[in-house]
């Protein structure tokens, strides 16, 4: 399943996931899906998948989770403000998640090296010894699609950086930016 517009579609899963009788339909095209259609209490809304050899994303995630991070609702709607209030760039494009052992932030630098910071919780080592700082930048509009959609939920982060976030059961993974 190839998953291109993720905004669109966790926009388009949201109008009917809490719906009485959700259901979703895949159509398949050669091995893979070409169609969601979802459906809950006589609505249905399509979703086309883009062909999962067009996106550039590793075959196989080999990344174990080590931290978990709690969102807030209070914290994502802020990054929402800031990265409407940061001047447009090619540093806004990639939201920076942070961690120095105690607290967990997200950083936004905008084109003229402005920075605004944000702490909104803090990482728990998934096992026990795992080392708690961390640094990986994300696509930002990635980022922001998925926390709207679980704003008090929690991510998964990786040792490699890659991060996991559950929505209605599905896993969602956003590869960390070099």
């Amino acid at each position: 399943l190839g998953l291109n517009r993720i905004n669109i579609f966790l926009s388009r899963l949201a109008l009917v996931d809490a719906e009485e009788g959700f259901t979703v339909e895949a159509e398949m095209d050669k091995g893979n899906v070409k169609q969601l259609k979802m459906k809950g209490n006589g609505a249905t809304v399509d979703y086309r998948a883009a062909n999962p050899s067009t996106i550039r994303a590793p075959k196989s995630i080999n990344d174990t989770p080590i931290h978990r991070v709690q969102l807030n609702s209070e914290a994502v709607i802020l990054l929402q403000k800031a990265a409407a209030a940061m001047p447009q760039g090619v540093d806004t494009e990639v939201v920076t998640i942070v961690s120095d052992g105690e607290s967990v932030a997200f950083e936004l630098t905008d084109a003229t090296k402005d920075v605004f910071s944000k702490i909104f919780g803090k990482a728990t080592p998934i096992e026990e010894g795992n080392d708690t700082k961390f640094a990986h930048r994300y696509p930002l509009k990635t980022v922001i699609a998925l926390f709207k959609v679980c704003p008090d939920g929690f991510v998964e982060i990786g040792q490699k950086g890659i991060m996991k976030m559950s929505i209605n059961g599905l896993n969602m993974y956003v590869l960390p930016q070099v």
